[in-house]
């Protein structure tokens, strides 16, 4: 039933988080819970949704966890905007999923007749009319105890940045008796940190003491089991095209995430975001293609390396720019190490969304013969293998159509460490082939859906 996985994922979800810092990653419990719940959603609808909100929760706090990179080099204010935006996000679907996910599993106690589900107790109450059995279901109440301890952790993330708010220079009669907030923050910081702390681990504590109760229920276990190997796992096409949608939505991500856009000579996504997105796509392209395994290494090179190479770039640009490396001997000293770098940390980018595509296209291929070509066994003039070979070479054209851009886009990026220092508005003809290639990589993405996966997920 995949309980292992979701107490493992609980663990991670039960500290707090001080702006967008996180001890213990949130997106690594939602990558297990997400885990534990993929056998047992097919079930019930409320946890396929839940399924899919956890799967988005995921990559929010992903990106939440990368952004960290950005607070040394940013501005109060803007460090507000970043907890706000990813605590509005993560709000809107956690709710919706904290929800959905007692819903269905209510829905699969109802079906497995398993009561352990609804968590009963019975105990006895003193009325007027003499004592009474009262029925307390305390699943119930761990899901409103879970609602409001996320809530909780959510404010409490938002609230000492807000301090930002207050005017560092107010020039009025009465600013001599006003208390800077920001004096305060470390102090809100800690007393906030450790009311969430506690409400943290009394939550943790009765959400594993409900998974643990649900682990003794051998006819949850096994009723769970059963279904999956007989109407699931039974079905390698379905489970193809549920996983792989999970890829195309991230190199999708991962493609739109790689556009350069610079702010005083720095690129505001540096490439360990899609580096991210590639290294979750290589992960569950995995069962699918050994392939994938150098994928992953390159991936996690390519992402450590970007993050070396704004420490490399800031202390440059924070005093020059590109043009400055043609005109100033210091300049251009420390232009090499900035260009050599740079160039470098594209081309592991480029590498990375070469094999990513290479990895895909063997994947589609394979997946292609699960594909069930309706009427194909009362006409012998109509071959099934030739319409797989023509859905997957559809694919495959999009994907090199997709591939021809990006690396074309990639290339320009290597290139712009040299040109840009001549020629600073290069930038233009770059930007433009950026967002060609990531209207081609959605496009082929979209295709992939729809040629191959849609086809499998609906079995037509």
């Amino acid at each position: 039933m995949g309980l292992t996985y979701i107490l493992a994922g609980v663990f991670f979800l039960f500290n707090p988080n001080i702006n967008v810092v996180d001890v213990f990653p949130d997106f690594i419990g939602y990558l297990l819970i997400y885990h534990g719940l993929f056998g047992t959603s097919f079930l019930s609808d409320q946890l396929r949704q839940a399924r899919d909100l956890i799967w988005k929760l995921a990559l929010i706090t992903a990106v939440r966890t990368v952004s960290v990179v950005f607070l040394p080099y940013t501005s109060d204010t803007f460090t507000l905007l970043l907890v706000f935006i990813f605590a509005v996000l993560e709000t809107m679907y956690a709710l919706p999923a904290i929800a959905a996910i007692f819903e269905g599993a209510y829905a699969v106690g109802t079906r497995l007749d398993c009561e352990s589900i609804y968590d009963v107790i019975h105990k006895k109450k003193s009325t007027p009319r003499g004592t009474v059995t009262v029925q307390i279901e305390r699943a119930e109440r761990l899901k409103n105890f879970t609602i409001l301890f996320f809530l909780l952790k959510t404010v409490a993330a938002v609230l000492p940045e807000l301090t930002a708010l207050q005017l560092a220079e107010d020039l009025s009669g009465d600013a001599r008796w006003q208390l800077p907030l920001v004096a305060c923050r470390p102090w809100m910081y800690v007393l906030l940190g450790l009311l969430v702390l506690i409400v943290g681990i009394v939550w943790l504590t009765k959400a594993a003491g409900y998974v643990k109760r649900l682990r003794r229920d051998s006819g949850l276990r096994e009723g769970t089991a059963r279904y999956f190997a007989e109407n699931v796992a039974s079905q390698p096409g379905l489970m193809a095209a549920i996983r792989m949608k999970k890829v195309l939505f991230l190199i999708g991500f991962a493609a739109l995430s790689s556009i350069t856009i610079t702010l005083d000579g720095l690129n505001v996504l540096p490439n360990i975001i899609p580096a991210v997105f590639l290294f979750l796509s290589f992960l569950i392209l995995m069962p699918y293609d050994k392939g994938a395994l150098p994928g992953l290494i390159l991936s996690v090179i390519t992402g450590g390396f970007s993050i070396g190479n704004l420490f490399v770039q800031i202390p440059y640009f924070s005093e020059y720019t590109a043009q400055d490396s043609y005109y100033f001997t210091e300049a251009a000293k420390m232009y090499t190490s900035v260009r050599l770098c740079g160039m470098l940390e594209f081309f592991l980018i480029l590498a990375s969304f070469a094999w990513v595509f290479v990895v895909f296209c063997r994947a589609v291929k394979a997946h292609t013969a699960y594909i069930g070509i309706l009427g194909s066994e009362h006409k012998p003039q109509y071959s099934a293998d030739a319409r797989r070979k023509e859905l997957y070479n559809s694919v495959l054209s999009r994907v090199i159509g997709a591939a021809v851009c990006g690396a074309a886009y990639l290339i320009m990026e290597i290139a712009s460490y040299t040109v840009s220092v001549h020629h600073p508005e290069f930038w233009i003809a770059s930007f433009v082939v950026s967002v060609i290639w990531v209207a081609m990589a959605i496009r082929a993405m979209v295709g992939a859906y729809e040629d191959v996966y849609q086809r499998l997920e609906q079995n037509y």
